[in-house]
């Protein structure tokens, strides 16, 4: 008897350590799927020719980019078929392959991060369970954010134990690669830490991403007197951009690798994290001669979009 596509995707959950958005796209694709053959889908139905004009009836009304995304996640159901039901495997180059849309990167500006941090400043109200002014942890949070690149998940599991305030610097395993990363802190930033230190006994943001949007959406607005500019799709973790776009800046492509934490190389950074306008206007050394970006860096660029 066929399997469900359902089924096998619960069984790809609990045999892999799935994270929410991945399962959530996983999920989405095989209800997609469903949806157009009017049916529940089966192992069966998963074949080359279905496969294909479901691509194709997707990116009727969706963009490539998600196309492409449900073709990578029904792929991976295909692929846990072949394992458990000795399913033949398909043949990559058969399959229908949406064009991926490349975007302009952009970063906020340094005049965006100083915006963020004064509306961080002037936050009011207070947190439930935590014990800290919200403006003191938003605005440590956003120094950190912006001082090493971090991801937004690698700051909400930053524990106390990671910082050394002597050398002024984060050591710490990364959730998504896994590997360990050196980063250093500016000054403010250190005070601003300093200001929560009572936060929690074990994690230096203890915090939600539903806390953390709530709060961010507030800041937002505040900032918008100060010249920022609210952009769809933007949040915390475009400070990893800004990062990445002043230490190119500063010191080149090695170096926002490196600030980033990305150990193979250059592609990836150039691609997605440095923003095109400071590629464009801004020749730089190749080798790195710095880690992280100061609040000194670029003050003699305070004027561009970085």
């Amino acid at each position: 008897m066929a399997m469900l596509l359902k089924t096998a995707l619960e069984q790809i959950a609990m045999e892999h350590d799935l994270c929410y958005k991945t399962q959530n796209m996983y999920s989405r694709s095989v209800r997609r799927f469903s949806d157009w053959l009017g049916k529940q889908a089966q192992s069966d139905d998963l074949e080359r020719d279905n496969l294909n004009k479901f691509i194709q009836y997707i990116q009727q009304s969706r963009s490539n980019t998600t196309a492409g995304n449900y073709r990578r996640a029904l792929c991976r159901v295909w692929n846990h078929l072949t394992q458990v039901e000795h399913k033949p495997a398909y043949e990559i180059k058969r399959l229908r392959r949406p064009k991926a849309e490349e975007t302009p990167v952009t970063a906020w500006s340094l005049q965006d991060f100083h915006a963020l941090l004064q509306s961080a400043s002037e936050l009011t109200g207070s947190f439930r369970n935590i014990p800290v002014h919200p403006g003191d942890l938003f605005t440590a949070m956003i120094w950190v954010a912006y001082n090493t690149g971090l991801r937004p998940t690698d700051l909400f599991l930053m524990q106390w134990a990671d910082i050394d305030f002597a050398t002024k610097s984060i050591c710490l395993i990364q959730n998504k690669t896994k590997k360990p990363h050196v980063t250093f802190l500016d000054d403010p930033a250190i005070e601003a830490l300093q200001k929560i230190r009572n936060s929690d006994p074990e994690f230096v943001f203890p915090v939600t991403w539903t806390v953390v949007r709530k709060w961010m959406e507030k800041i937002f607005r505040g900032a918008a007197k100060y010249g920022f500019r609210r952009v769809r799709g933007k949040n915390l973790g475009t400070l990893r951009k800004t990062n990445a776009t002043q230490v190119y800046i500063s010191s080149g492509e090695s170096a926002a690798a490196e600030s980033l934490g990305h150990t193979s190389g250059t592609r990836i950074v150039r691609k997605f994290y440095i923003d095109h306008r400071a590629r464009r206007q801004y020749s730089v050394p190749r080798r790195p001669d710095g880690y992280g970006p100061s609040e000194d860096q670029g003050n003699d660029r305070e004027g561009s979009r970085s």
